[in-house]
């Protein structure tokens, strides 16, 4: 204790010199802090995933590493997530690189889409992102805010093509991971998603897969169609009235008949359109323009 006791010849030199120690140990204890800080930043950089916060339950930081998982797996993108205490900083975009950093506490996000997205794209779901999509969980729940987007930016990943309106949704009637599908082809088949709905009170659910077909959880109003060009396999499950009204048999020869020969031809997405021309056929009895 003797360390710290202040002389002075005077009592205005004393407290003077008291105020210079007081400065001095303050100034020593930020930058420990600092350094700290610093220190715990350099350790944390090249994690795929940072909570700073604490705040987030075992359940969202589960999905969150399933997210960064996944997106390495299946798009070979290296996904970077921080939850900080402070605005993160924004590092530059990079090749089959991602970062989403939010700071609940200063109501801030930063958003980087990896380089080789379009400009238009990018820009598009950067400023949505970091300037109306959490404004409104701030308040109520950021965590899901987090959550959803994202499933916003799994979306946009998988689906090229899509709007961005498109991949707000997460039920959306068409999804190419392939980026194949003109404008034309996916306008068709949200017309044809439309009429099935209009008609006939099912929904229609069209998935374009890079590798593996999966296959959602269907309810018995819900025709679903998946493709995969790569491995040259098509699955398609009617629900139980479209079936009826189909006929025995007619899910086998789209399967085992009709996308084959697109496969072989190199011509799916015309296959993939005719093969939604046959099934309205089949059901309304007249050709599905």
């Amino acid at each position: 204790m003797r360390l710290l006791t202040v002389h002075g010849k005077s009592p205005f030199e004393k407290i003077i010199r008291m105020l210079a120690l007081a400065l001095v140990l303050l100034v020593v204890g930020w930058a420990f802090w600092k350094n700290n800080q610093n220190m715990l930043e350099r350790l944390n950089a090249d994690k795929a995933y940072w909570d700073e916060t604490g705040e987030v339950d075992p359940e969202l930081r589960a999905y969150a590493k399933d997210f960064i998982r996944t997106m390495a797996e299946q798009f070979g993108i290296q996904a970077r997530l921080r939850i900080r205490r402070s605005v993160p900083d924004r590092p530059d975009a990079a090749q089959q690189h991602l970062f989403l950093g939010i700071a609940p506490g200063q109501r801030a996000v930063v958003f980087v889409p990896p380089a080789e997205w379009p400009e238009a794209k990018a820009s598009e779901l950067r400023n949505y992102l970091e300037e109306k999509h959490f404004a409104r969980h701030w308040d109520a729940n950021w965590r899901g805010g987090f959550k959803s987007a994202l499933v916003l930016i799994w979306n946009q990943q998988r689906d090229r093509g899509a709007s961005l309106e498109q991949a707000l949704h997460e039920d959306a009637v068409l999804l190419d991971e392939t980026g194949t599908l003109t404008p034309q082809d996916r306008a068709f088949v949200q017309r044809f998603a439309q009429a099935l709905e209009r008609d006939y009170a099912q929904q229609a659910v069209i998935r374009v897969f890079q590798d593996k077909i999966i296959i959602p959880e269907l309810d018995n109003q819900t025709l679903f169609l998946g493709i995969s060009p790569a491995r040259e396999q098509a699955v398609v499950s009617f629900p139980p009235i479209m079936r009826r009204a189909l006929g025995k048999g007619f899910d086998r020869t789209l399967v085992n008949t009709h996308f084959p020969e697109g496969f072989g031809t190199g011509d799916w997405p015309h296959g993939l359109k005719t093969a939604l021309i046959h099934i309205w056929q089949q059901l309304a009895g007249e050709e599905f323009k």
